[in-house]
């Protein structure tokens, strides 16, 4: 049975069982639905983090939100680059202190914090009430910015 955790502080699950790459496309179609504008993607060095930024990315474009790729960084460099960019919101792809085989999605608010519960819970019903994204168009611009962790 595919495990996915689903917690305030995010997404966590198996890369592959569990945690793939449409659902983390669908993910952040639902957390571009909500926060629009332009959104920060920074990943930790995990195998599966390539891939599965690049589904995070397609899935922000297909809301329509800009996505910037700050590429490796840590939460916290994350975390700095979304005020620094003046973003609408973050998204980290990492399982922190889990097993390598994991991977995970946390959400960071135009704060650079984050969410909290009823925003959590609000990011899951739209995720919940997302269906099949994979043939919307890429709306949104990508680009890319390699100054996060000197920034931090």
């Amino acid at each position: 049975m595919p495990r996915l955790m689903i917690s305030i502080s995010g997404v966590r699950g198996v890369y592959g069982d569990g945690l793939d790459d449409e659902c983390a496309e669908k993910f952040a179609f639902a957390f571009g639905t909500i926060y629009g504008g332009t959104i920060v993607v920074g990943r930790d060095s995990r195998i599966s983090g390539g891939a599965l930024s690049r589904a995070v990315i397609s899935g922000l474009r297909k809301a329509g939100a800009d996505a910037i790729d700050i590429g490796l960084a840590s939460t916290p460099t994350t975390e700095m680059a979304v005020i620094k960019q003046n973003a609408s919101g973050g998204m980290i792809i990492t399982a922190s202190h889990n097993p390598g085989e994991w991977n995970g999605l946390k959400f960071l608010g135009p704060d650079g914090v984050f969410l909290d519960a009823t925003q959590g819970a609000e990011l899951l019903e739209k995720f919940r009430l997302a269906e099949n994204i994979s043939e919307l168009p890429l709306r949104g611009a990508v680009s890319t910015w390699d100054g996060g962790n000197e920034h931090h």
